[in-house]
């Protein structure tokens, strides 16, 4: 889930939603994986810093 600094809401909208949807039905359920394994990585590891 993702939520919005300003608002302390959950974000429902993704701008580009068909461009999105469509690059993602073009990738394996095994790149998926590897793209959410990497990024999750990279949050819990600390390389993603974020600022409000």
């Amino acid at each position: 889930m993702l939520i919005a600094v300003d608002t302390g809401k959950e974000v429902t909208w993704i701008p580009h939603r068909a461009d999105y949807e469509r690059w993602i039905s073009r990738l394996t359920t095994k790149e998926l994986d590897a793209i959410r394994d990497e990024l999750t990585r990279r949050i819990t590891s600390g390389e993603v810093h974020t600022s409000s």
